[in-house]
């Protein structure tokens, strides 16, 4: 086990480095996931996950991201329009 104080900032620099190597939805996510749980980065989410939806749009978890970080900013409509993206 790794404090998250440690383990995230790695992982977010070994996300990082995959992106720039091959630009996938997955990558991309990932970092969205880091910047949401971790960061609080609430723009930079945003900005990662429409670039992972525009790289693939059939993949339920950046559609399940989203939908959480709508939610936490109060667009519940959209959230809930997300989340119904991502069990599809």
């Amino acid at each position: 086990m790794i404090p998250p104080r440690i383990a995230f900032p790695k992982a977010k620099e070994y996300l990082a480095k995959a992106v720039a190597l091959e630009e996938t939805a997955s990558g991309r996510v990932g970092l969205a996931a880091m910047k949401f749980f971790y960061d609080w980065d609430w723009n930079g989410v945003e900005s990662d996950v429409k670039r992972a939806l525009k790289l693939d749009v059939s993949q339920a978890l950046p559609h399940d991201i989203y939908a959480k970080l709508l939610m936490a900013l109060g667009r519940f409509d959209e959230g809930l329009m997300q989340a119904q993206e991502a069990v599809k």
